[in-house]
């Protein structure tokens, strides 16, 4: 999606962890969940354009919260990094090995008004190998 008509979302930049190590790019076919939040006072015809978005890049939408202005979008991580042209890797930490995403967030700019955050691109394994929850903040 870079060099299309993108927006970095504002706030958006992340880097790996200090002390981390990367290990490899994430598995294109790993199942990605993320929640989309919208900012306060958009427009119904934003949940529209949210659908067109996730349909052209082949994400599946869940669960839909108007009160809280979140939408959950599913999809592999290769589908993912094309659509907020993101990178996702693996990367070594001192208490084991996690998902996670460095650089910035895009959105076509027909959402860059509406779109306040994207949440959840990371999941935690404890040294132990057991999955922790995805780490994010709501909306």
């Amino acid at each position: 999606m870079r060099g299309r008509l993108v927006r970095a979302l504002r706030g958006s930049l992340r880097r790996p962890a200090l002390g981390t190590r990367r290990l490899c790019p994430a598995d294109p076919d790993e199942p990605v969940e993320v929640t989309l939040c919208l900012r306060r006072g958009v427009a119904a015809s934003a949940w529209e354009r949210v659908g067109w978005f996730a349909s052209r890049y082949q994400l599946d939408t869940g669960e839909k919260n108007a009160a809280q202005r979140s939408v959950v979008l599913k999809g592999t991580a290769a589908r993912m990094e094309r659509a907020f042209a993101v990178e996702l890797s693996r990367y070594e930490w001192a208490g084991g090995e996690y998902r996670g995403r460095d650089g910035l967030i895009h959105v076509p700019r027909a959402l860059a008004g509406i779109v306040q955050g994207v949440f959840g691109w990371t999941i935690q394994r404890s040294a132990a190998g057991t999955a922790m929850a995805a780490v994010g903040w709501g909306c």
